[in-house]
C-alpha cells in the first residue's frame, strides 16, 4: 500500500508491557498521550480481539510505545510525514532503551487494525488527514476476506468527520468514544466471477454520497498536489 504523502515506516522493538497497566494510568498523568483513556480503550479492545496482528498507525507520537505494547507479538508500523519529528522521536526512544528504524517504504500488506491520528490538521497550513483516511479505506477494501478495524481521531473537526463518513462509510461505523470513531470496513475484493460490493453497503447511501465523494476527491487531489486554496478547513 502506498499511503499518500506518508512515506516513512518506523518499527518499534520494545520490552512487552501489560495492557491493563497502561490503561490504568490516570489521564492527567500521561498528558503526552493525546488520546483520552476511553479512546485508548476503544482501540485496545480491538487489539485484544486480534493481536498479535498487523497494526498500522498514521502518526508517530508519545503513545507509539503503548500501541506496540498492546500489539505485543504482532507487527506494528507507524507512518510519519515529519522528518524532524522522526529524528526527535528516535532520540527520545533511545534514551528510554527502545529502538526505532526509519526508512522510505511502500506497502502491499494486509492490515488488521488501522489508526489514523496524523498528519496534523488543526490549521489551514497543516497537511490534513484526507489522504490518510482515503488510504486507510482503500487498504481495508483491498485485503482478502474479513474486515479491518479502522479508527479515525479528531472527528469533531469538519474534515475528519466528512472524509471518514464518506470514504469509510456511515454504515461501517461501529462506535465512538470522545473524538475517536471506529469503523469495521469489509473486504471489497472480487472472488471468482462474483460482483464486488458497492463502495458503501447501502445503495441509497451510495447515491446520496456520490456528489459529496466527487467534491471531496477534488479537495484531496488539490491537497496532494500542494494546492491549499480549496481547503475546507479555512
Amino acid at each position: 500500500m502506498a499511503a499518500a504523502g506518508m512515506d516513512f515506516q518506523v518499527g518499534a522493538r520494545m520490552v512487552p508491557r501489560r495492557g491493563k497497566a497502561i490503561l490504568g494510568l490516570p489521564r492527567c498523568r500521561v498528558a503526552e498521550v493525546r488520546l483520552m483513556s476511553e479512546e485508548v480503550r476503544l482501540v485496545a479492545r480491538a487489539l485484544a480481539r486480534r493481536s498479535p496482528c498487523g497494526l498500522l498507525v498514521f502518526g508517530l507520537g508519545h503513545d507509539s510505545a503503548m500501541w506496540a505494547a498492546l500489539n505485543h507479538g504482532g507487527r506494528t508500523v507507524f507512518l510519519e510525514e515529519d522528518v524532524s519529528w522522526i529524528a526527535a522521536a528516535r532520540s527520545m526512544r533511545r534514551s528510554a532503551g527502545l529502538e526505532l528504524e526509519a526508512y522510505h517504504v511502500q506497502y502491499d500488506t494486509k492490515w488488521d487494525v488501522i489508526l489514523v491520528d496524523a498528519p496534523t490538521g488543526y490549521a489551514p497550513w497543516t497537511p490534513g488527514r484526507m489522504g490518510a483516511i482515503y488510504a486507510a479505506g482503500m487498504a481495508a477494501r483491498a485485503r482478502r476476506g474479513g474486515g479491518t478495524d479502522v479508527f479515525v481521531h479528531d472527528v469533531d473537526r469538519a474534515v475528519e468527520d466528512a472524509f471518514s463518513r464518506t470514504f469509510l462509510c456511515d454504515a461501517y461505523v461501529r462506535e465512538e468514544a470522545g473524538k475517536l470513531r471506529h469503523f469495521v470496513v469489509h473486504s471489497h475484493r472480487r472472488e471468482g466471477d462474483g460482483m464486488a460490493p458497492p463502495f458503501c453497503p447501502s445503495s441509497h447511501e451510495n447515491a446520496k454520497l456520490s456528489t459529496q465523494q466527487n467534491q471531496l476527491l477534488c479537495i484531496l487531489e488539490n491537497q496532494l498536489l500542494g494546492n491549499g486554496q480549496n481547503d475546507p478547513r479555512t
